[in-house]
């Protein structure tokens, strides 16, 4: 079982033969952040990137991005991590490095450099799943970009887009409405908060 004292003496104990094995040290982490306690995982994820960067760099970015919201830290481990693979778009705990790299340029207020990637990643998705099958989230996270930048109707424009294929997506009209108030137009506004909290 995982993170059970069974299966953490014989992870150890293969550790104590091969201290570089970077499965083993990602492994003695994994209950920890299972749990809620990513400060408890951390040297564990570290060491397993550096024993083996090329498999584990984008899971230490994706675990950094999401539970340390260190988005330093994030870019630097994908653009190492992209060395490996210069020609690829990785795709870490499923999770797209173009669309992590967005979400940490839009936090450090880099809203062009999070548009460009935001929009790499969600034209890329909709060319291999097509609309009806592209998180709703991708929209999201680009349409509260253009919010920032105060691109109020690209951002409805993505929110539209969004709800095309998303319509019954809370995220969506919550992200809507706010753009929409935020451009005085309270009435539209209120609709679409109304079905967000249907």
């Amino acid at each position: 079982y995982q993170g059970s004292v069974a299966e953490r003496m014989i992870i150890h104990e293969g550790n104590a033969f091969n201290n570089s094995n970077a499965w083993g040290q990602r492994e003695l982490g994994v209950p920890y952040l299972k749990r809620g306690f990513a400060h408890e995982a951390y040297g564990y994820y570290q060491g397993a990137a550096i024993a083996d960067p090329e498999e584990w760099l984008g899971y230490k970015a994706y675990c950094w991005l999401y539970f340390y919201r260190d988005y330093d830290v994030v870019l630097k481990a994908i653009d190492q991590y992209d060395l490996y693979t210069p020609d690829f778009v990785d795709y870490p705990q499923s999770t797209s490095v173009n669309y992590m790299r967005g979400i940490c340029y839009s936090q450090l207020g880099k809203y062009d450099n999070a548009i460009k990637y935001l929009t790499l990643h969600l034209d890329m998705e909709i060319k291999d799943v097509g609309h009806e099958y592209v998180d709703a989230v991708s929209y999201v996270s680009l349409g509260v970009t253009y919010h920032k930048m105060g691109q109020y109707e690209k951002a409805d424009s993505i929110y539209n887009l969004g709800l095309t294929h998303n319509e019954n997506t809370a995220e969506l009209h919550f992200y809507k409405a706010q753009n929409l108030a935020t451009n005085d137009n309270l009435a539209d506004a209120k609709v679409s908060l109304i079905q967000a909290q249907s």
